[in-house]
Parts: structure tokens; sequence; C-alpha cells
């Protein structure tokens, strides 16, 4: 059909971009549902809906042993993941739609790397189809199964060469599952993407790589959401130093997991903590998961207080910065329920870099899921 055709809606005949619009506007499950109503719509719609891909393997929080519904869940997941993902590897024009593509692994009692209706994509069939999803602007991976660790980051970095409009990666794994004595493979995948904004990496990297970890930041000079991992048997002032000095300027919004489990591992004092926050003018937000209490900034946060810092985080609870307009001083607002927590929205949170930095992360027994 041409871009300068019409369809009619009743008597009046709509012009095709006016029924983009409409498309756009309508909730998932009316769009979806334009993918059978004609030819036309499914033209127009087929972007739309398949602009965000998220496949899932396994269930978030199951059992010791699955129930029969639990089964055939996992086996339709399975079906449906492979179906996706031929599709993608299969027709580039598909893969070029997408947007966002967001791979949630967690709690599966086997895997194998092969492809089949049954199995996960391998290594290289994942390079391939990143390699095809040449517009994708967003890449979410949750990983929490055992031993697929070197094999996900081989499949990183065999796809350095693609990717390069991706402007958000968020790879997270839980505690133990990747373990990172190399930054090589990251290095190597971050290399040809100038346009990266918003990055998230958890996993367990020593501080004995940190010099080389930190210098990712420096290849992606659009930088200004960061999410990472602390960890090793000391934190003092020349890692403190190597922080401030390759953390980017622009820096809108931090969030610090801080896995060390003593105060005798933290030698930096409140005030040098702040000092290099406050050297980020942008800061709106940060947000510090300490299981353990041993980094808690908030009365220091409060007292000297970056400029632009309007939220503040800690562990599951999260407050905004409000201010007495008789006395000027600034104070934390009513905490954030549970809920709030958990399920809110990016207008919750004034931003969505800020819902998308701390999605699909895990604190406390709370999950911060992503509702649509």
């Amino acid at each position: 059909m041409s871009e300068h055709e019409s369809m009619s809606c009743g008597s009046t005949p709509l012009p095709l971009e006016l029924w983009g619009l409409i498309i756009g506007c309508l909730s998932r499950t009316d769009q979806r549902s334009c993918l059978s109503v004609s030819t036309s719509l499914r033209a127009l719609a087929r972007p739309v809906v398949f602009s965000c891909i998220t496949i899932h393997f396994g269930i978030w929080m199951a059992p010791r042993f699955y129930s029969d519904l639990e089964m055939q869940l996992i086996k339709r997941q399975k079906i449906i993941n492979s179906e996706i993902l031929r599709y993608i590897a299969c027709d580039p024009q598909f893969a070029r739609a997408i947007k966002t593509f967001s791979v949630h692994a967690h709690n599966l009692d086997e895997l194998a790397w092969q492809w089949s209706a049954s199995d996960l994509v391998s290594v290289f069939e994942l390079s391939v189809i990143l390699g095809h999803c040449s517009q994708l602007r967003t890449l979410n991976i949750c990983n929490h199964i055992p031993g697929i660790g070197e094999d996900l980051l081989a499949a990183l970095e065999a796809s350095q060469d693609a990717l390069l409009h991706l402007t958000s990666f968020k790879l997270l794994c839980s505690d133990d599952i990747l373990y990172v004595n190399s930054v090589r493979p990251l290095t190597a995948f971050f290399k040809n993407k100038p346009m990266m904004r918003r990055l998230d990496l958890r996993f367990d990297d020593r501080l004995d790589t940190f010099a080389s970890f930190l210098s990712i930041f420096a290849s992606l000079p659009q930088l200004e959401v960061v999410g990472l991992v602390l960890d090793g048997m000391m934190f003092n002032s020349e890692h403190l130093r190597l922080l401030d000095e390759l953390l980017p300027l622009h820096l809108s919004a931090l969030l610090l997991t801080w896995a060390f489990d003593s105060f005798r591992t933290n030698t930096i004092v409140e005030r040098d903590w702040i000092a290099m926050l406050k050297r980020r003018p942008s800061l709106g937000y940060i947000h510090v998961l300490n299981r353990w209490g041993t980094l808690d900034l908030r009365d220091a946060l409060l007292r000297d207080r970056p400029r632009a810092l309007e939220l503040v985080g800690y562990g599951d609870h999260l407050c905004r910065i409000e201010h007495d307009p008789a006395t000027g001083e600034s104070f934390y607002g009513t905490p954030w329920t549970k809920e709030a927590v958990g399920f809110g929205t990016a207008e919750d949170f004034g931003s969505e870099d800020w819902e998308w930095l701390v999605r699909y992360h895990i604190w406390d027994g709370l999950v911060r899921f992503w509702q649509r």
C-alpha cells in the first residue's frame, strides 16, 4: 500500500499517517488486535507491536518442585521463545523494527545452548540475532542461571560490531553467577557504542579489576545513567579517586550496589563521598543497595545536598527531598510504600531514566518489576 493511500473509518477515509498515530495510542491488547483486522492495519501495527520484545526462560519465584501448570507454562515459553528468535534470525526487516530486546532467565533446572524448539539459542546464534537488530536501542539481560556467564560474555564480545544505535544496556546477574576476571569482552562490546546513555551492570567484579572496568566509561561520551557494583576486600581513597575521575561529570542518576559487609572495609569519610557526588551538577537521583548497612549517606546528602538532587534511595526505602518554604531547610518527604517502590512508573519517578535504572533489581526480597 502506498504511503499516500487511505483507509476508511465508517464513511470517512483517513490517511495512513493518522492511522499510524491512532495505533500508537492504543493499549497493547488493542494494538495486537490490529494485527488480525486487515492487511493494511497489520502493516501499520506490526512495527509498533514488535518494537519491544521480551523473552522469558523459567519462572521468577519458583518453588522447589514445579506444579503441572508451571511445567506447562515453561514448555509454552520455550516454544514461543524459539518462534520469536527464529523469526528475528530469518527476517532482518522484522528485526530492524525492534527497539527494545529484554531477556529474563531464572530458576531453570537445566540449560542447553543449542538451537531447538526446547532449548535456548546458542551463543553464535544469539550474536547473529543481535547483528540483525540494527535499530535496537535497549538491551536488558537478567540472568539468574549458574554456568552461562562465560558464554554470555562471549556472545557480547562477538557482537562488538553490531547494535551501533544502542542507547541502554542492562546486564544483571545474581550473586556469584558471573565473575568477571577480565573486562576485555565488555570493553570490546562497548567500543562501538557512541550513543550509549544508560548502563547498568551487576555481576561479581572484584576491585582488582576496578580501574580496567571503570575505563569502559571513557569510551561512552553520552553516558549519564549508571548502575554498578562495588565489592572486594577494601574500598579506600584510591578507589574513590578512580571513581571520581572516570564517572561521567554529567551524570544524572547513579545506582550503587555496595557489597562490603563491614565498616572496616570502607575507609572513606562521608564528606569525601559527598564531595565526589557534588562534582556531578546534574545528579538528580542516587540509590544505594546495601544489604549490610555499611554505607548510609542519607543524612549526609540532606546536610550537604548536591544541587540537583531530588530523589534518594537506600535499600527498599525511597524518598523525595522537600524544602521548608519558611526556613529553606531540606527534609525527606513521606517514604514511598513498598508497592510504589516495586511497581512505580516513569511518571512516579519523574524520569524514565530513573525508573529504568532500578528496573529488575532485587533488594530485601523485593523485585523491581517493570509494569508496561
